[in-house]
């Protein structure tokens, strides 16, 4: 199960199809750096995404259920 307080770096270790999800929102984070300090929540606020949305679409290419959590 993906959550807003993951860190990126494990959600795309634990579910690598979601680096395509990531591309579509314009986040290049399989390669960029801070996915291994910001988590799901931090990267859409910091690029002005909904974070629900984010989280709904990342769960969605990785089959699971969407649960959010706050940090």
């Amino acid at each position: 199960m993906i959550t807003t307080d993951m860190l990126v770096k494990d959600v795309l270790a634990a579910h690598p199809e979601t680096a395509a999800v990531l591309a579509e929102h314009g986040l290049p984070c399989s390669s960029c750096l801070a996915s291994s300090l910001e988590t799901v929540a931090d990267v859409a606020n910091a690029h002005e995404l909904d974070p629900g949305a984010l989280l709904e679409a990342l769960s969605s290419a990785a089959g699971g259920e969407v649960k959010e959590e706050s940090r």
